[in-house]
């Protein structure tokens, strides 16, 4: 299959979805937001589940980033989506710049305010220090709507070994963690995009 074959097939399934920019997120994750804005993205696709015959396990998305622009400029996966365990989450950029996820920070987790929504994460990336995202070494999964497991569908057994795939949106910020943010003119806090996390907040915890 093409890749402009797969990029219709997840924008297909994705779009009833939409990303709110101005939505507030999670106290956990507002520090983060404190660092060097590389890049930020706004993805959609698919998280990918399969039933143990007891529960949904996730394994992995299927999506495309977009610019501001709104034009397609990467795509994220993990080789779980295809079947092959063992592989972390990836960002490939049609630039030759690639990421990938060494670490899920499990305090760095909070839940959308979006029922159904996959929750808002932050990862330890690891590049090839090319294109537009070059430098960075966070990234936070923020904005999210939809993704989450069924909440039907894997009742036993005879489930066991199903598929199902949820469409979700996002919105992807890389970050330099070495370096905050700039000051704000005449303020002591650092400044936020107006967007991530940290937007609108003065305290962390």
């Amino acid at each position: 299959m093409s890749m402009k074959v797969v990029i219709a097939v997840v924008l297909g399934m994705a779009g009833s979805l939409g990303v709110n920019a101005d939505e507030k997120q999670g106290t956990h994750l507002d520090w983060l937001g404190r660092q060097k804005l590389i890049a930020k993205y706004d993805a959609e696709g698919v998280q990918h589940y399969e039933c143990n015959g007891k529960a949904w396990v996730g394994k992995g998305p299927s999506a495309v980033l977009r610019d501001e622009k709104g034009k397609v400029v990467a795509v994220h996966y993990s080789c779980a989506s295809c079947k092959e365990a063992g592989a972390a989450p990836a960002w490939n950029f049609f630039d030759g710049g690639k990421v990938e996820a060494t670490t899920v920070n499990p305090q760095d987790k909070d839940a959308s305010p979006k029922k159904g929504a996959v929750p808002h994460v932050s990862f330890k990336l690891e590049g090839n220090g090319k294109g537009r995202i070059a430098g960075a070494d966070t990234l936070l999964r923020v904005a999210t709507d939809g993704g989450a497991a069924p909440a039907a569908g894997c009742a036993g057994p005879g489930d066991a070994g199903k598929w199902v795939a949820v469409p979700y949106k996002a919105r992807y910020e890389f970050r330099d963690s070495t370096t905050e943010q700039p000051k704000a003119p005449g303020s002591a806090a650092p400044a936020t995009t107006g967007e991530g996390p940290g937007a609108g907040k003065t305290d962390t915890h």
